[in-house]
Formats: structure tokens, C-alpha cells, sequence
């Protein structure tokens, strides 16, 4: 009996033996977390740094090159009134920095300009011989040329012209050379160091709430590294309505061209697709309105119908298997009982119109645009009614897409974000070039894609670190960590290139930094629904242990026991002896 109960107890101390010296270990080790190590104290470091942009200037007077002391003057008058500007909105911030730097054209290239100048028909004449004249500038780089009073014609009027290649023209009518000095700033703060375009991009990406909604910033599609874009023809009636369309031909004209331009071909890869949609379901009821003009018939819908009906046809328009942004481009073809069609607010805002015959179109924010294409509106308008139901039988529609196409394209622009003119009340005359986009609008529109990239980045770079130290038994892979690093590198880059005024690289930099945080932040395996909670746990392993546990502990109990009394009767026996 006695040998049973060693053999007994020994082999409980065996048993706690191997679970506690290899069990315990084993299951330690085989159920333990990876997680990669992550630069954490760079990370918190990029939600204050703040993103420097640089902005070269440089002075020039015509005519008066070789005076120094009056090109210092207007110089250093120019450098006291420009400061160095910074927007801010929460914990993200970004720096314009103007440096200023005089430049004396001499020679033959002065005195043809001063030539040209006298002979031109008007200051944006001369600056559009000016930009052929002079080397192009690189971005972030824009030259001020001032035409000092000597050579200003006395019936002309103080003026500035925005050219299309980054310069600008300021004509003088005061005598006093520093009188350009508001001139010029004006055409800094207002065109190219676009503080307040800066801070609506911050404010947008910090999720900022103002107390009056800015509608520039709220429309603009973000960052991203594509764009599909998609034009779709709604027939409503096919079977009246046989529609036709040259849509290759005006997206080769029109779309195209404005997609390949240098600045917006670096925004990203854009895809163009084409589609027609036969679909009778429109979900709107247009108003009739009888114009005072040919007594003839008009409809509207008012803005509250609208959304209805975008999302009855989104929901039915599909989209092609992407992972960019989708961009719809719309063109309706109202029915014969609707036509003309136009968005209006009232009746009284659609008689007022002088043509029914033109596109009426509306912008739907980071979505895309609707086009009411009205081009036949006037042969039904002279038709009778029996005469009009025979005719819609079968009637054909050639949609012309030179008069649709230059609306998605400037719709396009407000998505995107493209800075617009100024009112012609600012006393800026522009030169938006052919393409209707200018270099410093594409300069203004890539500085504030960076800075919203970069910003996005840390955003998500922070948000992982918190969801890390949230969940803490999630896997951190080597992908993750290889990406999060590559992405704090990225964004560091982009600050440095900025601010020594290589706007180009730094916002490749940040594009990349972007797509590598949005990757990690992203991956599959960070999903925080993936994990237990730690409370959870419990209710995994108790039923798992409890049963297997508590016969090894009452039995290890009894063993240690039973050893602890063996030791000290051997002890006994020993000291007896």
C-alpha cells in the first residue's frame, strides 16, 4: 500500500513537473503575439511637424534693370510687407515661406521687351509675348515683372495680368516705384502663396467642423492615386428616344487633353469609361412653366428633387471593379412631355433665363456632375401635339458632346480641386491658356494635394498606433512594419524637399507615404474584430484548463505534501543516527 502511494506522488510531482517546466512554456511561446517593432516616437512626432512650403520670387523692372537702388527699394519695401504666413487647423500646420530675389534680364532680350511693350494692344498682349520671351520658371519659382511709371502710357490705368506660365505683369500709373508694392502682394496672397486654400485643405482633412460649411473644400474628391472616371448616357424613353453620341471623338478633343495637361497627369492614373443606361425608373416630376417670350412650355426641378434621383440611378448605374475613386459623368436626355428641363429654384428663375436650348447641369460633391442635355428643346417646341406624338414614335437625338463635354470638364476641375480665377472685381485680368487651366493653378493644386496626402498619412499612421496599443494582442507583421516605416520616411522626405522648394518630389513623397500608410493601416490582419478582447479570454480558456487543472493541482497538492513530510522524516532519521 505504501509503494502505491509513492508511485502515486511521484508521478503527481512528475505531471507538475512537465506542466510547469514544459507545458507551460510551450503553450507560452505557441500562442504568443508577433508584433514587428514600430518607430512609435517618430510617428507621435509627425502629428506636429509642420509641412514648410517654399515660394521663390523673383522681381523684375523693365526698363530699369540697371537701376539698383531702385530695384532694392522696391525689393526690400516688397520683402518688409510679405511675411511668411502659416495656416493651421488642429494639430496639423503648414508654412508658406516667400523668399524674394532680383533679377536683372540686361541686354537684348530688355530691349525687345520694352519694344514689345510699346507695341502691344494690351498688357495681356505683352504677356503672353513675355512668357515666350523669358525661360520658363520650374514650380514654386514665379517671376513679378513691374513696368515702372516711365514707360506706362498716360491714359493707361494701374493693372495686373496673371499670365499662363508663371508670371505676372503689373502695370504702374503712379509715379512712385513703390506704389507696385500692394499691387504685388495682392497677386502673392491671392494667386500664388494661396494661404487660405492651404487651411480649407487642413481643415478638411482634420475633419474640422466651421460654423459655415465651405462648399469649395466639401465638393473636392481626396487624394487618392487614380480616378476612374465614367460617362454614362441616360436614355429614359428608348422606346421613343434613339439617342446617338460621339463620345470618343469629344473625350479625344476635349476630356483628354485636360487629362494629359503636365500638373493633372501627376495627380494620379485616370481611367475613362463610356456607358449608356436604359433606364425608364427616373424617380423626379418636373414642373411646367409657361414662358412670357414664344408662350411656349418649360419644365424645372427645383435642387430638393434631385438627390432622389441620383441615388435611384446610382444604385443601378454599377461601377467597373477598381480600387480608385469613382467619378460619375451624367447625361440625361430628358423625354419629349419634359423638354426642355433645367434645375431651378423657382418658376420665375426659369423665365428669367434668355435660352432654354442650353445644357442645364448641376454638381453633385465628391461624386460627379449631371448634364440636362435641352440641345432639340426648340424643334419640339414648333411642333403640334398630334404632330409631336407621331414624331415620338421614333424620334433620333445626336447629342452634341462639344457643348456636354466642356462642362464635365470644368466640373471636373471643382472635384479635383483646382483653383479658380479670381472675379474680374479684383482688378486681376487672367490667361487661362487653351486648356482652361493655368501653371500656377496646377502649382497651387499639387502643393495643396500634398499637404493633404502628408496629412492623411500621419492621420493614419496615428490612428494605427492607437489601435495597437488598444488591441494589444494584435499581429504587427513585418509587411505592416516595412510599410508604416516606409510611410514615416516618406513623409519626412516631403517635408525636407518642401521646404528647400522642391514642390515636385515632395509631393511624390507624399503620394507614396500616403498609399504606404493607407496600406498598413488597412492590411487584412489588423482588423480589430480578428481579436478577443482580454475579458473574452476567460471564457476560451477556463473551460479548456478548468477541467485538466484542477486534478493536476489537488493531486500536486497532495504530492508536495506528501514530499515535504518524507524530507523532514528522512531529516529525523538522519540527526537520530
Amino acid at each position: 500500500m505504501e509503494k502505491v502511494e509513492i508511485r502515486q506522488n511521484i508521478t503527481s510531482l512528475s505531471i507538475l513537473f512537465v506542466v510547469l517546466l514544459i507545458g507551460l512554456p510551450t503553450w507560452w511561446k505557441t500562442t504568443e503575439v508577433y508584433r514587428s517593432p514600430l518607430p512609435y516616437q517618430e510617428i507621435s512626432s509627425l502629428s506636429l511637424r509642420r509641412v514648410p512650403s517654399h515660394v521663390l520670387l523673383t522681381l523684375t523692372l523693365v526698363g530699369l534693370s540697371q537701376d539698383a537702388a531702385a530695384m532694392e527699394s522696391l525689393a526690400r519695401a516688397f520683402e518688409m510687407t510679405l511675411q511668411n504666413t502659416s495656416a493651421t487647423s488642429g494639430k496639423l500646420s503648414v508654412s508658406v515661406q516667400f523668399k524674394i530675389e532680383v533679377a536683372d534680364i540686361g541686354g537684348d532680350v530688355e530691349s525687345e521687351l520694352v519694344n514689345h511693350y510699346k507695341s502691344a494692344g494690351s498688357i495681356s498682349e505683352f504677356c503672353d509675348i513675355a512668357e515666350e520671351l523669358l525661360p520658363s520658371s520650374e514650380l514654386g519659382h514665379y517671376r513679378l515683372m513691374v513696368i515702372p511709371p516711365g514707360l506706362v502710357r498716360p491714359d493707361s490705368p494701374a493693372s495686373i495680368h496673371v499670365g499662363q506660365h508663371r508670371l505676372a505683369v503689373i502695370q504702374q500709373a503712379d509715379s512712385d516705384v513703390l506704389s507696385a508694392v500692394p499691387f504685388l502682394l495682392q497677386v502673392v496672397q491671392r494667386s500664388y502663396g494661396n494661404t487660405h486654400l492651404l487651411q480649407k485643405t487642413l481643415a478638411n482633412v482634420a475633419g474640422v467642423l466651421n460654423k459655415q460649411v465651405d462648399k469649395e473644400t466639401k465638393r473636392q474628391v481626396k487624394a487618392a492615386q487614380g480616378y476612374q472616371i465614367s460617362v454614362t448616357l441616360i436614355n429614359p424613353d428608348p422606346a421613343h428616344l434613339h439617342v446617338s453620341w460621339n463620345i470618343e471623338e469629344a473625350t479625344k478633343c476635349t476630356l483628354l487633353p485636360f487629362l494629359s495637361h503636365p500638373g493633372i497627369n501627376r495627380l494620379g492614373n485616370f481611367t475613362v469609361n463610356s456607358q449608356v443606361f436604359y433606364h425608364t425608373d427616373v424617380k423626379f416630376h418636373p414642373k411646367e412653366v409657361l414662358l412670357p417670350s414664344d408662350s411656349s412650355k418649360g419644365f424645372y426641378v427645383t435642387p430638393s428633387q434631385l438627390p432622389p434621383m441620383i441615388s435611384n440611378v446610382e444604385s443601378k448605374l454599377g461601377s467597373l471593379v477598381s480600387h480608385f475613386p469613382n467619378l460619375n459623368f451624367l447625361v440625361y436626355i430628358p423625354r419629349a412631355s419634359e423638354c426642355p428641363l433645367h434645375v431651378a429654384l423657382s418658376a420665375t428663375e426659369l423665365q428669367a433665363a434668355t435660352t432654354l436650348d442650353s445644357p442645364s447641369s448641376f454638381l453633385v460633391p465628391q461624386w460627379g456632375g449631371v448634364v440636362f442635355y435641352n440641345g432639340r428643346s426648340s424643334e419640339l417646341q414648333h411642333e403640334k401635339k398630334d404632330e409631336r406624338r407621331e414624331w415620338n414614335n421614333g424620334e433620333d437625338v445626336s447629342v452634341r458632346m462639344e457643348t456636354v463635354m466642356p462642362i464635365f470638364t470644368e466640373q471636373l476641375k471643382l472635384l479635383l480641386g483646382v483653383p479658380k480665377n479670381l472675379p474680374s472685381e479684383s482688378g486681376i485680368t487672367f490667361n487661362s491658356g487653351r486648356l482652361g487651366i493655368t501653371d500656377w493653378q496646377v502649382d497651387q493644386l499639387l502643393i495643396s494635394k500634398m499637404v493633404e496626402s502628408a496629412s492623411i498619412a500621419t492621420s493614419s499612421l496615428v490612428s494605427l498606433v492607437q489601435l495597437l496599443g488598444k488591441v494589444r494582442n494584435m499581429v504587427i507583421s513585418d509587411d505592416i512594419q516595412q510599410e508604416v516605416v516606409s510611410s514615416v520616411n516618406l513623409i519626412q522626405l516631403c517635408s525636407e524637399r518642401a521646404a528647400s522648394g522642391d514642390i515636385s518630389s515632395a509631393y511624390t513623397a507624399a503620394k507614396d507615404a500616403m498609399m504606404s500608410a493607407e496600406t498598413a493601416f488597412f492590411d487584412p490582419s489588423i482588423l480589430e474584430l480578428l481579436y478577443f478582447p482580454e475579458d473574452q479570454k476567460f471564457a476560451i480558456y477556463i473551460p479548456l484548463f478548468l477541467p485538466v487543472g484542477i486534478p493536476v493541482v489537488l493531486s500536486s497538492v497532495g504530492a508536495l505534501k506528501w514530499l515535504i513530510g518524507s524530507l523532514k522524516t528522512q531529516k529525523k532519521n538522519n540527526d537520530q543516527k
